[in-house]
Formats: C-alpha cells, structure tokens, sequence
C-alpha cells in the first residue's frame, strides 16, 4: 500500500492497482460460490409455495449462512428455513445444521383440474 496525505496531512491508505484487482476477484469468486451454494439449497428443498428467495452469505472459507424467505410479498416474508453449511473446496455442501430435508412434496398454489379416476 502507498500513502496519501489527507487535507489534514496525516497519512491515509490507498490500495495499490494489484491489490484492487485482486480484491475484485475474491468478491467475484464469493459471488460465484454462494450462487454454488444457493442452488444447491433450492435443489434440496425442492419447490416451495411463496418463495420470495433463498438468500446465501459466506461467513469464512467453506463456512455458509443460507436463510429461506417465504411469503405473499417481501415486506410480509419471513424466514422459514436457516442452514448453517460446510462444503467442501468445489463449493459442494458437505454438512447442514440442522439438516436439509432432501426432498419437499411439490404445493401448488392453481387449482386441480377437477377430474378423478372415478
């Protein structure tokens, strides 16, 4: 890092070009990781009536956050279903707490056709 002087003269950081960039990378390879991350939580859940979003935050390496908003609109969601994840080094969930259900019975929100095998 090189230094400024401020107005005031004291000294102030600013990142060198190299470590600009390489501080964009890791937010581009976190983003990639919690969208890993994220479809692997909607994958395993399987379809949800009044999804709003399931929303993935990385807390530190192979570490996750991954909170499951439901409802009829976003201001009235809340979150049904919080994870706490481990994966692995190809963004592969290795452990959940507590553990995801693998599959959901899908609950559709339009009416049945009507017709029965009678």
């Amino acid at each position: 890092m090189s230094l400024d002087h401020a107005e005031s003269g004291t000294p102030t950081a600013r990142p060198k070009p190299n470590q600009r960039s390489a501080e964009k990378q890791e937010g581009q390879k976190q983003v990639m990781s919690e969208s890993v991350v994220q479809e692997q939580v909607m994958r395993a859940l399987g379809e949800l009536p009044n999804l709003i979003r399931v929303q993935v935050r990385q807390l530190w390496k192979g570490r996750f956050r991954a909170n499951v908003y439901v409802g009829v609109d976003f201001l009235t969601s809340r979150i049904s279903h919080s994870f706490f994840l481990v994966t692995d080094d190809d963004g592969k969930i290795t452990e959940s707490r507590p553990p995801m259900a693998t599959s959901r019975p899908y609950v559709s929100s339009q009416p049945s056709s009507g017709t029965t095998g009678n």
